[in-house]
């Protein structure tokens, strides 16, 4: 075999060549390359979405004792919600978890069964309680929403004789 096969090859195949038309203009007379600010604007509207839907999100935080005045305290500082806890309440108290949109469950046991009370806002004030179904009240323009007991039942976690209902 010839050894110097290759250099005709190259020869052949690597022999200057005219450079195209168009490319000696775009040489001559660059175009301004765009600017990339739909990515940039596309970047911080990402950030933005992301930002609004973290500071939105509702937080939560627990607490768990057993005392009233403390749970009263804590659920105060937390959603500004005034559950009036008694501590002469024949219950015991288990915890309770304040939500970012400034609502609160209580956790309790009555005679060995669980229950919950979600306490919450309400959309008018009433002096009296004024009962909405049996598991949901309001008094005082909070709501009171009971899991595990009917919401009479309930009414022993601020009152030692609980009002009848309507």
């Amino acid at each position: 075999m010839n050894k110097n096969w290759l250099g005709p090859l190259l020869d052949r195949n690597l022999r200057p060549v005219a450079a195209p038309e168009e490319l000696w203009e775009r040489v001559c007379d660059p175009r301004p390359r765009p600017k990339p600010v739909l990515r940039l604007r596309l970047a911080l509207a990402m950030i933005a979405a992301v930002a609004t839907a973290w500071a939105l999100h509702p937080r939560t935080a627990s607490f768990d004792s057993q005392g009233a005045s403390e749970m009263r305290a804590w659920v105060m500082d937390r959603t500004g919600l005034d559950v009036p806890l008694s501590p002469a309440a024949p219950i015991r108290l288990c915890g309770s978890t304040a939500f970012g949109n400034g609502s609160a469950e209580i956790r309790y046991k009555l005679r060995d069964r669980e229950a919950r009370i979600l306490v919450a806002k309400a959309e008018r004030y009433t002096q009296s309680h004024e009962f909405v179904s049996r598991t949901s009240s309001i008094l005082r323009g909070q709501s009171y929403t009971v899991s595990g007991l009917d919401a009479q039942t309930a009414c022993i976690l601020c009152h030692v004789d609980p009002p009848a209902m309507n």
